[in-house]
């Protein structure tokens, strides 16, 4: 409301005015056909950042100085306008050209450098997908192995490790989200491949991964049918050692420990209760396949109390130890 009072009709109109003759300006320019004229009006315009303006110019001019020396400038030129108007993919496909085709030009490590950091750019944020972060590494590890003495290869690797950190957070947090919505056999490979994949991972990270691993076995194994239950069961006995190994005091020692506890119980208790379930069986047909079946048992029982002596079920065992003798002495006395 205040500044209003301060524009008036003629201040409109003067202002009106310049803008027009700048436009008018500008067109006769582009219409021109005084190619330094326009040179020289694209760097004034490029000098003070209307990148718009000097992007049209250098572009027109990039057809008239083709083929000659002032070409290679033109185009770089261009470029970065393309560059500066923050047309990233434009602009990539423009440096990495222009390095191509003016490969001894004074720019072309320059150009180089900044076709891989626009590749960078683009694999912003880091939740999309990763393979233009894994290009960007590609591009920078490139380029320092082609120019190893330039000053830009400091700034390289320092955005090669933020790419690589990139990629760590991402493969960490989809390894915690497959955890989280209860998808263990993903979470478990995720969490393997996030270790394997990036040895720097921070102690802390990789410590509750190894844990995450044992928890994810763990709950997979008990979603599993029964005759892979044993194997998985296994596989967290597994990964609870491999944890301690590493961990011998760690933050979550414990809580794995129980975890791995409880898959020995299982394993103990899936053995015992098929054994049972042969028991139950084994009075069926003739007397030799009762016999038959009652020595297998016996055998099986016997391994059972060998490899668990003091496990959960292991008085169980020993009493059905004794049933299947008694059971075998009378088979023998019928016969």
């Amino acid at each position: 409301m205040l500044l209003s009072k301060y524009i008036t009709k003629p201040l409109i109109i003067v202002l009106l005015g310049l803008l027009v003759s700048s436009c008018s300006k500008f067109s006769k320019l582009m219409k021109s056909g005084d190619s330094e004229a326009k040179f020289e009006a694209a760097m004034k315009y490029y000098e003070k950042k209307d990148y718009y303006k000097a992007g049209q110019l250098f572009d027109d001019l990039l057809q008239t100085y083709r083929g000659t020396l002032r070409a290679e400038q033109v185009y770089y030129y261009y470029t970065y306008c393309k560059y500066h108007l923050a047309e990233i993919p434009t602009a990539a496909f423009h440096f990495r050209n222009f390095f191509e085709t003016y490969t001894n030009s004074q720019w072309a490590e320059e150009c180089y450098y900044m076709y891989a950091y626009c590749t960078y750019i683009e694999a912003y944020p880091f939740n999309l997908d990763p393979s233009f972060t894994y290009k960007a590494i590609d591009e920078f590890q490139l380029f320092v192995n082609v120019y190893p003495q330039s000053k830009y290869v400091e700034k390289c690797n320092q955005l090669i490790d933020e790419c690589r950190g990139r990629l760590q957070l991402k493969a960490y947090k989809a390894a915690k989200l497959y955890y989280n919505i209860e998808d263990y056999k993903a979470a478990m490979v995720s969490f393997k491949n996030l270790l394997k994949d990036f040895p720097d991972l921070g102690e802390k990270e990789k410590e509750e991964s190894e844990y995450l691993i044992i928890k994810a076995a763990y709950k997979y194994a008990e979603q599993s049918i029964d005759k892979k239950k044993k194997e998985r069961y296994g596989d967290v006995i597994t990964s609870y050692k491999a944890y301690k190994e590493v961990y011998p005091t760690g933050e979550y020692l414990s809580d794995a420990k129980s975890y791995a506890e409880r898959a020995q119980r299982r394993i103990e208790e899936l053995d015992f209760l098929n054994i049972i379930t042969e028991y139950e069986l084994a009075d069926q047909g003739d007397e030799a396949k009762k016999m038959e079946a009652f020595n297998k048992i016996k055998g099986d029982l016997a391994d059972y109390i060998s490899k668990f002596p003091d496990g959960f079920y292991a008085k169980q065992a020993k009493k059905y130890a004794v049933k299947v003798q008694q059971k075998l002495d009378k088979l023998t006395t019928s016969n």
